[in-house]
């Protein structure tokens, strides 16, 4: 299975559309064998911030975009998922910061309302 294919498959396997640590293991399983896939990297942090165990901290997620920047630069997801990051953290420069970066990347508007609420939170 690639790791297309595997994105496009993966289902959260909590109860109400709740991500638990299983979730997250099989995503760093398929991670093992696609290193260099972004978006896993990127749809690692997502689950983590949202699973209800304790194995895994906000630092783990982060670290995954920070991985998902490293492997793809120009990866717009990643810069805006560091946006939201900070911005959960009350870290609004910073948050600010990843947002625009992410604005430089992509057309679409959704780090540009994210720099929008970060910019009414200072």
């Amino acid at each position: 299975m690639s790791a297309e294919s595997f994105i496009k498959t993966f289902q959260i396997s909590g109860v109400g559309g709740q991500p638990t640590e299983m979730d997250v293991d099989k995503i760093l399983e398929v991670l093992q064998a696609y290193p260099d896939s972004t978006r896993l990297w990127n749809l690692c942090g997502d689950v983590i911030q949202l699973s209800d165990g304790e194995r895994y901290s906000l630092e783990d997620a982060k670290r995954c975009y920070e991985t998902a920047i490293h492997r793809s630069p120009n990866d717009p997801e990643a810069y805006e998922s560091l946006g939201f990051w900070h911005d959960i953290e009350n870290d609004f420069d910073t948050s600010a910061k990843y947002f625009r970066l992410a604005i430089q990347r992509t057309k679409s508007d959704t780090p540009r309302l994210g720099l929008a609420c970060v910019l009414g939170s200072v």
